[in-house]
């Protein structure tokens, strides 16, 4: 199974045991070759179809309209002919009202009962979004179209739809000839208790009626969509009607914005804009309590402000058996919006039940029941929507959602929010199991989406719909989790309850080991078996591209086409990452992964305000030095962006790998579906359903295929066709059901794997080209202009003899805040190690071009140090980049002398301290501006800045970046024992480079 399968699950399940003896009971009986009994001779023989449609329509019996009578659709139900009130086939002539044959009133003589001609029910859209029946039948004069169109041809209304067959075997192999339907459907409703019931009653029923038959009956209780009908030349109408399954409703169900409950009089003109439907109150009640408020508070608000919705609300989460959720964080880095200064999550059930209760058709308008909803959870308790997840799985984008997973506090590949706080008695977190509704989903997120959807300015009315709203906020949440999953809904069957599932959650070979279907042979009652593909252009790319990419770098999608794959090689591209055979693992492709996934630490730990740290072998994250925190981490996340968006490709392919290696470690198949879709008919049943699994027997796929493949049924149709059986159309699509084949560890360990990353593998520099060293020097030491493990000169000219403890070296070995300054060394105050070296220089001294290359400026290196540039070589030096940190590249003449001589008319503090950071720099005008970002080895490139006074900020033309007060801004510096330096740092290929490795020649 994929990771998070579970046997609960409303989809990706074997089929029924009652379908698969249903189907052997046939088998048995055709491939009898002799010996046959009587019954067997008349269920092969005698065997056809029937359907009967009831009317859900209730016709006045008064002019005021007050009374209600089932009779007319009781005396005029279709089933071949016309059922007369007594359900019974009309007869006769010249009898009565229910006779088979009536008088014209148009003068045209008797005419027979209407009768049906034609059935199809068909499972349409991605996955079996919908049912939809088209029932034909004929009507012969102008009084009959009359009376059917009260009862038939009324868009709105419900229709109870059955067929079957009329001969069948049970199970057990005994023969049943009678015809059993739904008996009481014109019952009348003598309580409210069986007006709230009604639906359920006939769904109970139709599921009855299922089982007991073992799947030789089937029904749909719908709504009229739509109808069409035609007069013919013979006086005759032939007329058509469609009804859709109640869970369609949703598609159509618009975000209707209205005011909010008769309760609700005191607000203010500010607040109704805001509060633009009762959805929108509800979660800004929420958002509006205080970071601190625990959940007893935010429902006090609520039943306050809106005790009717509120009650509703509650009244619905009690029969889940789920409890009222919210948590609260503080945003410190909040852009523009000061309302997003507090987030507050809940989870995904709580939203779906509110748009129940908000949104969603009744049946009727003053009771809570309704014609199609979200389901909220199990009163059981089982786990029926799980979704794929794993060790080391967390949110990119805290401010959408998070996934309430047990979890240490200080666990690195998490928040600290997130996680389980033991101080706090009330805590939420973590759930107790993987399912899709327990998804922590920000309030701010969802009321975003909302009001984005009814902007006119942002989105077409025609995608206002609840579907539309519901599907943004999967979307929001599927990207915030590395897009590894594909959140989508499904429509129970005959239910008018609609799931939020993962598709991504298969199953494995021994899970739906009895669910093997025989479509070949003499005594199978399947045929029309046919296997087609249909890849998209976007995974045939990802195919095309694999033999460019490692296996780890392509998407879990692929892992299905590996394991399908395996063991087969394409002579013209015979080494493709998706066939899970790549072995490149050279230092540089190692280097590169480690520089990523350090930067992915980093962004964690800069949204926690947080460090790594080991102990034990462990890691875990701690809170920063408490006098540069803002605001409390553990209540708080420093969340940016625009920085988020830089590391998104990084925490993908991180996420792609940790599935990928914990998929290896736990043995299972590959997550997700193969666009291969299989397609066969067979007799009519009923007991198949949309997101079940079987196999097929081996002996009719390839030799390659057993074992390895299953189908997902994704559509299915019924028919009753000119030859009056009933023929059933199943389409499925492929997945993968054997062992996942990745290439890697079995013993994954994520402690391990983030110790390792934290070290950067050793990558030799080119012999050829030489760089320009990047100052000016009065000597070299020998060696200097070779690649490779440096010479002792060298060595010693830039970490320093041993015996003075570097202290006349290059490179800094002390005098900093974070250690020394030699590549590969931890870091006290980061994460990871330091990937390149500080190289000591005064400040305002010229720095020279290491190669010939493209120049790009960048603002802010450090919060305390400044400016830094990168240069990415050309010519020969292409393949390298270089970044030069602690820089200027001198300043605007003009504008120096100004704010000079502004800041020495001044005596106050703040401009004698500027004016001292000021002075000193070099104002010639910018060097980046004077070369146009292109750049020759040798030439000067930029000066070394004062990082540790401090020194202005500037642009790249040199100009001075000033506050509101036209007073410079200025890099505070780190102060003492720091020693100013510059960071230098090689890449090549995206690799790094040990910069005392690389060859050099003076400028």
């Amino acid at each position: 199974m994929a990771l998070g399968w579970t046997p609960n699950s409303v989809i990706h399940t074997g089929l029924s045991s009652g379908s698969l003896d249903q189907i052997k009971v046939r088998s048995k009986t055709l491939s009898k070759p002799s010996g046959r009994t009587t019954n067997d001779i008349v269920y092969l023989n005698s065997k056809t179809s029937w359907v009967k449609v009831s009317s859900g329509v209730d016709v006045a019996t008064d002019p005021e309209g007050e009374n209600y009578s089932s009779e007319l659709a009781k005396s005029n139900v279709i089933a071949g002919g016309v059922l007369n009130s007594k359900q019974q086939i009309r007869s006769g002539i010249f009898k009565g009202k229910d006779d088979a044959y009536t008088l014209d009133s148009v003068g045209t003589g008797y005419r027979p009962i209407p009768g049906l001609t034609g059935f199809q029910s068909e499972i349409l859209g991605s996955y079996g979004t919908y049912q939809r029946v088209a029932i034909d039948f004929q009507v012969n004069n102008i009084d009959q179209l009359s009376t059917l169109d009260q009862i038939y041809l009324r868009p709105g209304m419900n229709l109870l739809v059955e067929w079957g067959h009329s001969i069948y075997k049970k199970n057990n192999g005994n023969l049943v000839t009678t015809i059993e339907t739904v008996s009481d459907f014109f019952d009348n409703i003598t309580s409210e208790d069986d007006q709230e019931n009604l639906k359920k009653r006939v769904y109970d029923q139709i599921d009855y009626f299922k089982n007991k038959s073992d799947g030789n009956y089937d029904a749909l209780l719908g709504r009229i969509t739509n109808f069409n009908y035609k007069f013919n030349v013979d006086g005759t109408y032939g007329c058509q009607v469609v009804v859709l399954a109640h869970g369609a409703l949703l598609e159509s169900v618009r975000l209707l914005v209205s005011s909010t409950t008769s309760e609700d009089t005191t607000l203010s003109t500010a607040n109704q804009a805001r509060d633009i439907s009762r959805f929108n109150k509800f979660f800004n009640i929420i958002l509006e309590q205080g970071l601190l408020a625990p959940n007893s508070d935010v429902k006090d608000a609520l039943k306050a402000e809106i005790p009717e919705d509120y009650n509703l609300f509650d009244k619905r989460l009690q029969t889940t058996g789920r409890d009222f959720k919210v948590l609260s964080i503080g945003k410190s880095t909040s852009e523009d919006n000061p309302g997003d200064k507090i987030i507050k999550f809940v989870p995904l059930y709580i939203i779906l039940e509110m748009i129940n209760v908000v949104f969603c058709p009744k049946t009727d308008v003053n009771k809570d029941v309704n014609d199609v909803e979200f389901f909220t959870g199990d009163p059981s308790g089982e786990n029926t929507t799980p979704y794929l997840t794993f060790p080391g799985h967390f949110s990119i984008n805290p401010t959408i959602c998070f996934m309430p997973k047990a979890r240490s506090k200080g666990d690195p590949l998490s928040y600290f929010f997130t996680n389980l706080d033991d101080s706090k008695v009330d805590s939420i977190i973590p759930s107790k199991q993987d399912n899709i509704l327990d998804i922590m989903v920000s309030v701010n997120y969802v009321l975003k989406v909302f009001g984005d959807l009814l902007d006119p300015s942002k989105t077409d009315r025609k995608d206002q719909s609840v579907y539309d709203f519901v599907r943004i906020i999967l979307k929001g949440i599927t990207e915030s989790l590395g897009n590894l999953n594909n959140f989508d809904f499904h429509y129970e069957d005959q239910r008018d309850t609609v799931h939020i599932v993962d598709r991504k959650v298969t199953p494995n070979r021994k899970h739906i080991e009895d669910s093997v279907l025989k479509v070949r042979g003499p005594e199978t009652t399947m045929h029309d078996f046919s296997i087609t593909s249909k890849i998209s252009a976007d995974l045939m790319s990802t195919m095309a591209i694999g033999a460019s990419a490692q296996a780890t770098d392509l998407g879990e999608d692929m892992l299905n086409v590996q394991s399908w794959n395996k063991g087969l090689r394409d002579r013209f591209n015979p080494n493709p990452g998706y066939l899970g055979d790549n072995t490149n693992t050279d230092q540089a492709q190692q280097n590169i992964q480690q520089q990523k996934f350090r930067r992915l630490l980093t962004y964690i730990c800069d949204v926690d305000k947080s460090d790594l740290k080991e102990k034990g072998g462990k890691f875990s994250k701690v809170i920063r030095d408490k006098e540069s925190v803002t605001n409390d981490p553990l209540s708080f996340i420093n969340y940016n962006a625009e920085e988020a968006s830089a590391i998104r490709p990084v925490y993908e392919k991180v996420m792609q790998d940790l599935y990928k290696v914990q998929t290896k470690k736990e043995k299972e198949s590959a997550a997700g579906l193969i666009p291969v879709d299989v397609s066969f008919k067979m007799t009519g049943i009923s007991g198949f359903k949309i997101g079940q699994a079987f196999t097929i027997e081996e002996g009719t796929l390839p030799e390659k295929y057993n074992g390895k493949v299953g189908f997902i049924i994704k559509s299915l149709s019924h028919v009753i066709g000119s030859d009056n059986k009933w023929k059933t159309d199943v389409n499925g699509i492929m997945t993968i059901l054997s062992e996942a084949k990745i290439v890697g560890r079995d013993d994954f360990d994520l402690n391990k794997f983030i110790s390792e990353s934290l070290i950067i593998t050793e990558v030799p520099a080119p012999e050829k080209p030489i760089l320009n060293w990047i100052r000016r020097e009065s000597h070299s030491p020998s060696g200097f202009d070779k690649a490779g493990t440096p010479s002792e000169s060298k060595s010693n000219w830039f970490i320093g003899n041993p015996k003075d403890k570097g202290k006349y070296g290059v490179v800094r070995q002390g005098g900093g805040t974070t250690g020394a300054g030699n590549f590969g060394v931890s870091r006290k105050n980061s994460v990871g190690s330091h990937e390149g070296i500080d190289i000591r220089i005064p400040p305002n001294e010229a720095i020279y071009s290491p190669i010939d290359g493209n120049v790009k400026f960048g603002s802010t290196f450090t919060d305390k140090g400044g400016h830094f540039l990168e240069i990415v070589g050309t010519g020969d030096y292409v393949g390298y980049k270089v970044r030069i940190a602690y820089i200027n590249v001198s300043y605007n003449r003009e504008e120096y002398n100004e704010i000079v001589k502004n800041l020495s008319t001044e005596k106050g503090y703040k401009e004698v301290y500027l004016l001292n950071q000021i002075k000193p720099v070099i104002p010639i005008g910018s060097v980046f501006d004077f070369y146009k970002g292109k750049i020759k080895a040798g030439q000067t490139v930029a000066y070394s800045a004062d990082m540790i006074n401090g020194y202005p900020k500037q642009t790249s033309d040199g100009s001075f970046i000033t506050d509101s007060d036209g007073l410079p801004e200025v890099w505070p510096g780190y102060g003492t024992p720091m020693e100013n330096h510059i960071h230098f740092e090689i890449k090549y290929n995206e690799a790094l480079i040990d910069p005392i490795k690389a060859p050099y020649k003076l400028s």
